[in-house]
């Protein structure tokens, strides 16, 4: 089955998915749904349906004409993980970023919030001496 791949197929198999959740989204956003929706709405008209595709060329064709007419839904398969991946690296990478800025700015608060108390203790007692 795997000899069926040509370059040709490849690419169109792994634009199926991609265009769909650009697609899906976009017309989503025209929709104005909230985030959670469009990313659902995108996800599901990207990824849906490619194992329902093969599982009925495999079931209704015969045996020669089942392999190569499920190529085509078994390469969009292959490729389907890919962006979902992509984005699932943009998300950790974009969650430590702000974990890590949180931490900053709270350390920072703290020096300061420090600075602060001791100057007003400071002042406290020299009030108190005078």
């Amino acid at each position: 089955m795997f000899k069926l791949f040509t370059p040709q197929l490849m690419l169109a198999g792994a634009l199926l998915p991609y265009l769909g959740i650009i697609l899906g989204g976009t017309f989503a956003f025209l929709c104005r749904q909230d985030s959670i929706r469009l990313r659902t709405i995108a996800l599901e008209t990207g990824l849906q349906n490619t194992g329902i595709a093969i599982l009925l060329m495999r079931l209704t064709l015969p045996k020669p004409e089942s392999d190569i007419a499920s190529v085509t839904a078994i390469v969009c398969a292959i490729f389907t993980p890919i962006p979902l991946m992509i984005g699932y690296v943009i998300y950790e990478i974009y969650n430590r970023k702000m974990k890590k800025n949180e931490k900053e700015i709270d350390e920072d608060y703290l020096k300061e919030d420090t600075t602060v108390a001791s100057a007003v203790s400071t002042v406290s007692l020299d009030k108190e001496k005078a």
